[in-house]
């Protein structure tokens, strides 16, 4: 009797053991990279609500009496803003997009490991049911009135208790893996329908994104129509930009000084590459030209290359990044230094892709060509700058196309 009772506990231990290690397995092996997934994806949407909020803030500006009253350089950095804002939800949602896809993948892997263990679990079941009903004749009665004495009866409702535990066991880990499997299957099913969802929402907002950008070019041109406004404008314009160039140039002599007196290693060729991959038409040169709806006389501090809008803009010669920002008359624009007093700028972008401070190599791609600031549509605005004074580009190229 002692050897069956023994025989009954080592069969239910291995039954235990069985059943607890595909649970285990399936509970703790994913738990790392599912909560590093969700805890990225959580910040995410925390970070999305935000910049919907913003979006909110700045579209009841657009819509309020406030934005009628606007300056034409004000009206344009609200619209840029939002343009900005559209962009950095549709990379949010990209992020969003790529977390989906791991989550997807470590729950297809939970639900896979769940299926895997409730088969196991509905095989012992299985065999625990052959085995009943392989012994069906005899019942648990039975084997209570075979007994031979108080002793041995008493051993025999042990055995059969154990017998009973070890058959509920089976049952409850057989359902527990049936639940586990359908609550993955589930979690499985939501991360699907939500990134269906996050792919939808990112559509949308790249519509909108489009029309937001066709909306901000638009509000230059039309002031063609009304000469008063255009005047207004412009003078806006030029004092804007006569405030930043002048900022530019005592920017510049502080940092050659700084220069001067520390390391002027930058990485630079001493050479300029054409910085557009995509264009060489010039559509406006550097120097004096005729403003064509007022017919009086601006000068232009760079020259204009016609690109298509978010089209790569590229480092003309190696340096250090000394402004990456947003001003009303530049837009997003970024500034670098080449060493020996030589910077050159890179206005009206649609993205800044480097930081103040960063290094970078001639060719390099610093941003992407848009239509920020005052800009009547897409292109880079391009300036060299050497010796404190700003110069024409164009007399160190000579494979470009002019447009005028």
């Amino acid at each position: 009797m002692k050897k069956r009772r023994m025989f009954v506990t080592v069969i239910a231990l291995v039954l235990a053991l069985i059943i607890l290690v595909p649970i285990l397995a399936v509970i703790l092996t994913p738990l790392d990279a599912k909560a590093v997934s969700e805890s990225e994806l959580y910040q995410l949407q925390q970070q999305q609500a935000l910049l919907e909020q913003q979006q909110k803030d700045i579209q009841a500006k657009l819509d309020s009496n406030e934005y009628e009253r606007a300056a034409i350089l004000e009206q344009k950095v609200m619209l840029d803003r939002q343009v900005e804002l559209t962009r950095q939800e549709i990379e949010n949602l990209n992020d969003q997009i790529a977390t989906y896809e791991d989550l997807i993948d470590i729950k297809e892997q939970e639900y896979q490991a769940a299926r895997e263990d409730e088969e196991s679990q509905r095989e012992l079941f299985k065999k625990r049911v052959r085995a009943m009903e392989e012994n069906g004749d005899i019942s648990y009665l039975a084997v209570l009135f075979s007994a031979k004495d108080f002793g041995d009866l008493l051993s025999r409702l042990d055995f059969i208790s154990e017998i009973m535990e070890s058959d509920e066991k089976v049952i409850k880990s057989y359902k527990d893996a049936q639940a586990t499997a359908e609550r993955k299957k589930n979690e499985l099913e939501g991360v699907k329908n939500e990134l269906v969802e996050a792919r939808s929402l990112q559509e949308t907002k790249a519509i909108s994104l489009d029309g937001q950008v066709s909306k901000a070019i638009s509000l230059i041109a039309d002031l063609e129509k009304n000469i008063d406004s255009y005047t207004r404008a412009m003078d806006e314009y030029e004092a804007a930009e006569q405030e930043l160039a002048q900022k530019i140039l005592e920017m510049t002599r502080e940092l050659e000084r700084q220069r001067q007196q520390g390391n002027d290693q930058v990485g630079a060729t001493g050479r300029y590459i054409w910085p557009s991959r995509s264009s060489k038409y010039v559509t406006s040169p550097y120097g004096m030209r005729e403003d064509p709806i007022v017919y009086t006389w601006r000068m232009h501090n760079g020259i204009d290359i016609g690109a298509s809008y978010g089209t790569d803009i590229l480092a003309a010669d190696g340096g250090e990044v000394v402004t990456a920002t947003y001003s009303s008359s530049y837009g997003y624009y970024v500034m670098l230094y080449h060493g020996d007093d030589r910077y050159t700028l890179y206005a009206h972008m649609s993205e800044i892709w480097v930081d103040v401070g960063q290094s970078v190599y001639q060719g390099e791609v610093i941003g992407l060509v848009g239509s920020t600031g005052y800009s009547t549509g897409p292109h880079i605005h391009y300036e060299i700058m050497e010796n404190g004074s700003r110069i024409d580009p164009l007399q160190f190229y000579d494979d470009y196309i002019p447009w005028w």
